[in-house]
């Protein structure tokens, strides 16, 4: 049939170019799936109050697969950054968010074999754990930082690079949520995301 090729191609990629081969830049998943293993000890609370030592928390493991099912590791245009020979990523976002050196290691299993879809053990940002690292600690929580989303950005997608929490801290006097001319601010109080759960 003519035309059946243009039209799974167009379908299995959600129309998006430049999805398939060495020069991939793009990615346009059709769907995915995630599975969880239900014998594993998983801690499922919205914050690390209560997180074991031999429990893996749930939100850092299904953040971590979703990146994977929306390209990270395992997309053609992410192939495209990757020298496999030197188990480096190369990708221009990464790179212009990555603090360490000029190019960023990627993981090699303890048989010698590069695993070309995650960070390595020692990559950081701004010293903070990655989450697309190979391997979660157990008791530990860890969210994406700005240099994984930055590799959801070589792939392809459009990632938000200015996120920020700002504002003042005040006293709700009336209680009603809303700051009034009788709710004062509080000095010398720093409010910050604590993405890394500690």
């Amino acid at each position: 049939m003519v035309g059946a090729n243009k039209f799974v191609n167009t379908v299995s990629t959600r129309g998006q170019i430049r999805t398939q081969g060495k020069r991939a830049t793009d990615f346009g998943p059709w769907g995915g799936s995630i599975t969880f293993d239900s014998e594993t000890r998983w801690h499922f609370g919205q914050t690390t109050s209560g997180l074991a030592s031999n429990e893996l928390d749930f939100l850092s493991v299904a953040t971590h697969e979703i990146f994977h099912l929306l390209g990270f590791g395992s997309s053609h245009s992410w192939s495209h950054y990757v020298d496999a020979h030197n188990a480096v990523f190369t990708g221009p976002a990464s790179l212009a968010q990555f603090d360490q050196l000029e190019e960023i290691l990627l993981h090699v299993g303890a048989n010698g074999e590069p695993d070309l879809s995650h960070w390595a053990e020692s990559v950081q940002d701004n010293n903070n754990s990655v989450s697309m690292a190979a391997k979660l600690r157990k008791g530990s929580r860890v969210l994406p930082t700005e240099l994984d989303f930055a590799g959801l950005a070589d792939v392809g997608w459009e990632v938000r690079q200015d996120s920020r929490i700002h504002g003042t801290v005040w006293v709700d006097v009336d209680g009603n949520g809303q700051r009034g001319n009788q709710d004062l601010g509080i000095e010398y109080w720093t409010v910050f995301l604590d993405s890394n759960g500690n």
